[in-house]
């Protein structure tokens, strides 16, 4: 996509305007459903009213850039509840509520209600073939409300900002290119945890903040598409086989994959049977969260009577949307949500409304003790990258093990306990 030079012209909008829309009508035709055009007209009026234009332009030059050398990037932050986000290529996950699309006649279709819950994803639907063609029809959709970004009426604008995570090769050309286009912008720099997965990069001027994690699982992933010839975009997260690979026992035996040694990691998927994409969300979630569900104190949350590991609400967004199922005011909604992801617990007032909704006891104690709460879509990501990995260990492992050892993941490598980490074909 041409984006022009300079970003402050009187064009900045229109451009990011064009974008957006252009890409809308490819993916789902002309005319584009109200459901898709109400979600963009709403995020362009919020975007142009604070003069927002040129941070997005900004940002598609930065995952054009990535992709222009091959490389794969991940939005990790809230930035992905936006579909103008999404339709500029900044985001790959689609915030509207999952759907069916058809990419040869454009056919909409929303699934049946009885399989449409809060935590529903793309990918929990079951196939469907257009009524129109005879087509498979496409699947999408995250369900992740515009407001997690923005805020109601755009009162998060000044703390809205876009994280990404990139494959380490990138990381020098990330510095130069952001150095090169504006000497305005500092880039500070630090290492950040997670045996030295991440270096967080800040990116910041008078008007645009950006974080850029540098992930060295895309890295391998990367080096995993040139050995085999097998994109990771061409990858089904639907597929059986993979899930099974994230079970417990594999877990537990060091059999997994390099992202999921953690001793809570098997200790919470003992305790549920992982069906689909949707239950590796809210288990990845609780693993990774300070959550109140794995302390000592808050045993009895796992005893309560769920169906499924969804029930157990790790998700900020699920929070909300949660809430919305059982007729909680759309505000109300929302401020809780705000208030469980920072950790600030529930105040006397909103506390009453929760019971007045009869919401159970133990989502109004969890959600009261949580220190943080993760965006879906920085969950999603490590979810869509564990599951590539486990795709090609499932079906390319002699390649798996070569990467891996290129990248030092196998040999005297010890684990958090202390353990001695093997992976076994």
């Amino acid at each position: 996509m041409c984006i022009e030079e300079s970003l402050g012209n009187k064009n900045v909008f229109q451009q990011l305007y064009n974008i957006c829309m252009q890409a809308a009508q490819e993916e789902y035709g002309t005319p584009i459903s109200s459901f898709v055009l109400n979600r963009v007209k709403y995020e362009l009026k919020c975007i142009k009213k604070i003069d927002y234009a040129s941070y997005y332009l900004r940002t598609i030059k930065l995952v054009d850039k990535a992709r222009s050398l091959g490389y794969k990037y991940g939005a990790v932050g809230t930035e992905s509840a936006s579909l103008v986000a999404y339709f500029c290529k900044i985001t790959n996950i689609n915030p509207l509520p999952p759907h069916y699309y058809c990419s040869s006649c454009h056919l909409m279709v929303n699934p049946d209600e009885q399989i449409k819950r809060y935590w529903t994803v793309a990918y929990d639907l079951p196939d469907k073939i257009c009524e129109k063609c005879g087509k498979q029809m496409i699947k999408s959709g995250f369900n992740i409300p515009f407001e997690s970004f923005w805020g109601i009426d755009g009162e998060k604008n000044k703390y809205a900002y876009f994280s990404f995570v990139f494959a380490d090769y990138l990381r020098d050309v990330i510095m130069n290119d952001y150095q090169n286009y504006n000497h305005g912008i500092n880039i500070v720099e630090s290492i950040g945890n997670e045996d030295g997965v991440l270096s967080d990069l800040l990116v910041e001027d008078t008007h645009i903040k950006q974080r850029v994690y540098v992930n060295k699982y895309l890295s391998i992933l990367h080096d995993l598409e040139e050995l085999t010839g097998v994109n990771m975009d061409d990858i089904s997260y639907c597929d059986s086989q993979i899930i099974e690979l994230f079970d417990s026992k594999k877990l537990q035996n060091e059999e997994c994959l390099p992202l999921l040694f953690n001793v809570s990691s098997w200790q919470i998927l003992s305790r549920y049977t992982l069906n689909k994409f949707s239950d590796l969300l809210s288990a990845w979630a609780l693993i990774c969260d300070t959550s109140p569900w794995m302390t000592r104190k808050n045993k009895k949350c796992f005893s309560m009577p769920c169906e499924s590991i969804n029930e157990l609400i790790g998700i900020r967004e699920n929070v909300m949307l949660y809430l919305l199922e059982h007729n909680i005011s759309f505000e109300h909604a929302y401020y809780i949500m705000e208030d469980v992801r920072r950790g600030k617990g529930l105040n006397a007032y909103l506390v009453k409304a929760l019971y007045d909704a009869d919401i159970p006891d133990c989502y109004i104690e969890s959600w009261d003790k949580y220190r943080y709460m993760r965006p879906k879509a920085s969950v999603i990501t490590d979810v869509k990258i564990a599951w590539c990995m486990a795709y090609y260990k499932r079906y390319y492992p002699d390649s798996f093990y070569v990467v891996l050892e290129k990248h030092h993941l196998i040999g005297d490598k010890v684990n958090k306990r202390g353990k001695k980490i093997h992976y076994n074909t």
